[in-house]
């Protein structure tokens, strides 16, 4: 006789992997996993395997994603022996993977299900993970994905707008999707679009980057929101052409300064407030009340491991974590991946500094009048 007491959660070993392997086999006939990945996500300290165990044998799993920057989990599955299915053993698994993931410093978890499981989606329901997107042609099979996410440790979300999401649509135009998010955040007739993307590139352009095509500055940005009716303001703790450290050649340096000193004139002409400081918490704050919402610049690097300057949306904030939308759904993301990624405001204003000149920028934007 089957008694639920005796079942014990523990972190998946070597030596599980074959039994794990099975289960996943019988459990899916989609987006399977291999032996080799189970027992690289078993090493992986950026990843959670726990194995549900009765009686010494294997009977069930969960594996769960820990980026490291980022302060959310993401549960990519749930799977348990055909023989021990509708004993609890699920949400059994789902609580100690609740608890693992507070105890490594995350605070949502995530996840993706297939419209037909109903059983996940009951039981991811019925412990309050709340529906916030549908992905089109999401699995091998083409079939749509629904988004899930629960809050597994307390907020209050100082941002009153919901941010819709739009990822870039080339490796150069982070600045306009990003912006074209806040956008549309603020009207909702605003189009996402690569031709709405493009046309912004074209004004905020700073012609050059360190390779390929030129990135958008914080000026130029600010200047493509007040052409499209909005408000907006700038903190920036230099007053130099930017992103100038990677130019190897002379005549792109005297083009940049070229550009630069355009964008200096049409933002006096248009009388779009620059302040020239270091950017702290408060002044963020203070923009929100105000009404204002802002598209911040980092460092790619914790994102990618690349050292590149990288516009991203702020979706969320509250008095410990910044939450922002990443434009770039790079290899092997998706947008759960990319939607409102929460981060502690400690290890964010780390992130939020771009080269050897620590340059921080933020431009803010609302509806004018």
């Amino acid at each position: 006789m089957f008694n639920k007491k005796h079942v014990v959660i523990k972190k998946a070993k070597l030596a599980d992997a074959t039994s794990i392997h099975h289960i996943e086999t019988l459990a899916f006939s989609y987006n399977k996993l291999q032996l080799s990945s189970i027992k690289y996500h078993i090493k992986n300290s950026k990843a959670s395997l726990l194995t549900a165990q009765y009686k010494g044998k294997v009977i069930g799993y969960s594996l769960v994603f820990l980026p490291l920057f980022a302060k959310y989990a993401r549960l990519y599955s749930i799977a348990i022996h055909p023989d021990y299915r509708g004993k609890g053993i699920s949400a059994t698994l789902l609580q100690s993977l609740e608890e693992h993931a507070v105890d490594r410093g995350k605070i949502l978890i995530r996840l993706e299900v297939k419209p037909d499981n109903k059983a996940a989606i009951h039981l991811y329901e019925s412990h309050f993970y709340r529906r916030f997107k549908v992905i089109k042609n999401y699995y091998e099979d083409h079939s749509p994905a629904l988004q899930y996410e629960k809050r597994i440790l307390p907020s209050k979300n100082q941002l009153k707008r919901n941010i819709p999401y739009y990822s870039q649509k080339t490796d150069f135009t982070c600045g306009p999707a990003s912006l074209l998010m806040l956008m549309s955040a603020l009207d909702k007739k605003v189009k996402m679009d690569i031709t709405e993307e493009l046309s912004i590139w074209r004004e905020a352009t700073t012609i050059f980057m360190t390779a390929g095509h030129g990135g958008c500055g914080p000026r130029g940005l600010a200047i493509a929101a007040f052409n499209r009716g909005y408000r907006s303001a700038i903190i920036l703790n230099k007053t130099e052409p930017l992103f100038m450290e990677g130019l190897r050649t002379k005549k792109k340096k005297e083009i940049i300064k070229v550009v630069h000193s355009n964008f200096v004139d049409t933002i006096k002409k248009l009388k779009i407030p620059v302040v020239y400081k270091d950017w702290v918490w408060k002044d963020i704050d203070t923009k929100i009340k105000n009404g204002y919402l802002a598209l911040i610049l980092i460092s790619s690097y914790k994102i990618t491991k690349t050292k590149a300057p990288h516009w991203v949306a702020l979706s969320g904030i509250d008095s410990n974590h910044i939450y922002l939308h990443d434009p770039d759904l790079h290899k092997g993301k998706s947008i759960i991946d990319n939607c409102h990624i929460p981060v502690e405001k400690k290890e964010f204003s780390k992130m939020a500094k771009f080269g050897k000149s620590q340059l921080q920028a933020v431009v803010f934007i609302k509806k004018r009048g």
